[in-house]
């Protein structure tokens, strides 16, 4: 749940389940419950986001539901070119204190990607939020088949990752998380 990770969850593990009762009516969990959820950056509401996100398989459940992921390591340039970058800036009301942040952040030699289209609200551009979805439905998807005891290191601030959907209730999937700075 978001209200569970905060900046001192680096390193402590997570049990995540489809279904999961959460803490908060902002987590993917509670909009989405047992479907498939949208791309997105893990903790996208830190300041700063986590710049890996450990995923480990106890039960991959009966409905052998994926976990799709997009790389944009290599696409920075052309997500800024369809996006705007004048357009490009986003409130993030889900903290106390809520702060103003980009989809492209970094500097010129590290740039990195942050998006979660349920708590980025656009300041400028409402119409930006179509634009991004439209560009990741171009992208290529890599899909995990998750088996028992296996271990998936995501880069957190180069890829966006999604919950993929699964034609029955699997409620006994099991995925162990951890954040790595």
């Amino acid at each position: 749940a978001y209200a569970q990770r905060d900046i001192n969850n680096f390193g402590k593990t997570e049990i995540i389940r489809p279904g999961k009762p959460c803490r908060t009516s902002l987590s993917l969990t509670t909009k989405y419950g047992l479907g498939e959820f949208p791309f997105h950056t893990d903790v996208a509401y830190w300041t700063t986001p986590a710049k890996y996100l450990a995923l480990y398989c106890i039960d991959p459940g009966k409905g052998k539901r994926k976990t799709r992921i997009i790389n944009l390591d290599q696409k920075i340039d052309e997500l800024s070119n369809e996006i705007g970058l004048d357009s490009d800036l986003f409130i993030i009301k889900y903290r106390i204190k809520p702060f103003y942040t980009k989809i492209i952040n970094g500097s010129i030699d590290d740039r990195w990607i942050r998006w979660d289209q349920e708590i980025m609200t656009p300041v400028i551009d409402p119409k930006i939020v179509n634009r991004v979805k439209e560009f990741l439905l171009g992208q290529d998807i890599f899909e995990i088949e998750w088996e028992p005891k296996m271990l998936v290191v995501i880069d957190n601030r180069h890829s966006l990752h999604a919950r993929g959907d699964s034609a029955v209730d699997d409620l006994d999937r099991t995925l162990r998380r951890i954040l790595i700075r």
